[in-house]
């Protein structure tokens, strides 16, 4: 019912103006959306090239106007991402427009450019047009989104997923706040696309599927929608109760048990809304006595338990036993699995990234290190650069840029592994000193001045570069940098 809803209001309108038709078509139905933002399926992928022959026919190959190169150029840029040929046909439909561009149209120009840079790779021009998207006032929703993915992306690729799942969190009360909610499942879909593990894949689904349940749905047809959703990931997600992701293995239980929850018992409908929001603590406390008592959750209240334990996040400084007398770690607590350790590794690397290294987290990467086994090679690779062991980052750099393809992150750990300079003036013209992508810009410049004045360059040169630097940020990057930085004036 809902896929007939769909196609009519995707193909019902006859106007004769085919920038219209494409207009309202693209507005009022996720068909396209689902193309251009998250994961068609293959039915939808050929009701957008239906609908898109259609407009071609509503168009007349005479006509020169901007409009006519505008639409155009909107054509190629929805089959740009399923033709790679069409990236440059864009882009030639784009400079061919010789107009400023206002409102929607100027909104969806910049979203385009900056979908093509990201096509073909080209990381400072994503950045740019990156920028200019943000400051477009009254960007269309759908053009934002690109946006918002864009800096999701990112986020992911610095391993920086509460970022992510901040951005993703805001975004979403935006469409809900404008009143775009057949936005909302496409970028769902489009973080799962961006995301690189399973457990972020599902994050944007299983949420909107917990917003679905607070606002009225029924559970099972919630449970429905959330097991068609989540087929269309690749690669499958397994649908079962030892899953380390706490709301897969609560969907298992809940398709296992195959009986409804009672609306009367709030406690359980408590719980398992606190555990597709990933809030443990609070449902533990809830769990414990149902586990404890005789009664009709009991086996399910016990099973929930341990899976909520098993994957509740540990925090890096329980992750160890320390010495009394130096404070340092110099065990491991107890055996984690292997998707806690690479959250504890991915805390310590957002920490160093932050605050700068120290004995103390030098001594909780070699311990976690040795319990590597099915860890992501970008995590293992920071992990080892960080302490210095650049002979093991570097095997795992080029392991992570072969399987995931180049990174500003990847690209600037190898290049500290290897001493590449000319990588390094790279990554600073593709990252900025203020956002997201500082700690590399930062990086690549104390590395470039290290370097420099190790070949024996001139202290005036590195004096009055330093004091270029420090015009962009006084403190030059912060506590993990500084230092570094002024040990080079010395």
């Amino acid at each position: 019912m809902i896929s007939v809803v769909l196609v009519a209001c995707a193909f019902c309108t006859q106007s004769d103006n085919a920038k219209e038709y494409l207009f309202r078509s693209w507005t009022t139905a996720p068909i396209i959306a689902n193309v251009v933002v998250g994961l068609p399926t293959e039915i939808e992928l050929n009701q957008v090239k239906t609908l898109l022959a259609e407009v071609r026919k509503k168009t007349t190959s005479s006509d020169n106007t901007t409009a006519q190169k505008f639409m155009h150029a909107m054509i190629a840029g929805i089959e740009m991402e399923y033709e790679a040929e069409k990236v440059s046909q864009c882009l030639s439909y784009i400079e061919s427009i010789d107009e400023n561009l206002h409102g929607i149209a100027g909104s969806r120009v910049l979203r385009f450019q900056l979908r093509c840079a990201q096509l073909q790779g080209d990381v400072k021009k994503a950045q740019t047009f990156a920028t200019l998207l943000r400051e477009f006032d009254g960007a269309h929703i759908e053009d934002a989104a690109v946006l918002c993915l864009y800096d999701i992306e990112r986020a992911m690729q610095e391993n920086d997923n509460e970022l992510a799942q901040q951005l993703y969190i805001d975004f979403d009360t935006l469409m809900c706040a404008s009143g775009a909610q057949y936005v909302r499942i496409p970028v769902a879909f489009g973080y799962a696309r961006v995301a690189k593990t399973q457990e972020n894949k599902v994050y944007a689904l299983l949420r909107l599927s917990q917003w679905l349940e607070e606002f009225g749905y029924e559970e099972e047809t919630v449970r429905e929608l959330l097991l068609a959703w989540l087929s269309r990931l690749q690669p499958r997600i397994e649908i079962t109760t030892s899953s380390v992701i706490p709301g897969i293995a609560l969907l298992a239980t809940e398709l296992a048990t195959n009986s409804e929850f009672d609306t009367a018992d709030a406690n359980w409908e408590e719980i398992t809304l606190l555990v597709r929001a990933q809030d443990f603590q609070e449902a533990i406390l809830l769990l414990e006595p149902l586990a404890e008592a005789a009664g009709e959750r009991q086996d399910d209240a016990i099973a929930l338990l341990s899976m909520v334990r098993r994957v509740t996040p540990i925090p890096l400084i329980d992750a160890f036993e320390c010495s009394r007398d130096s404070k340092l770690p110099i065990t491991m607590s107890r055996t984690f699995n292997s998707t806690t350790v690479q959250d504890l590794l991915q805390q310590a690397i957002k920490q160093a990234h932050t605050t700068g290294e120290s004995a103390w987290l030098h001594q909780a990467f070699l311990l976690l290190l040795q319990e590597e086994r099915q860890i992501d090679h970008a995590v293992l690779a920071e992990s080892c650069r960080l302490i210095g062991k650049y002979t093991q980052a570097k095997q795992f750099f080029v392991k992570a840029i072969e399987l995931e393809g180049e990174s500003v992150q990847l690209v600037c750990g190898l290049a500290d592994c290897t001493r590449d300079s000319n990588a390094m003036g790279i990554v600073i013209q593709s990252t900025s000193p203020d956002d997201t992508s500082s700690y590399w810009y930062w990086l690549a410049n104390v590395r470039i001045l290290q370097w420099y004045a190790e070949d024996g360059g001139e202290p005036v040169e590195i004096a009055a570069k330093i004091n270029r630097l420090r015009k962009k940020d006084a403190s030059l990057g912060g506590a993990q940098f500084i230092s570094e930085f002024n040990a080079l004036l010395f």
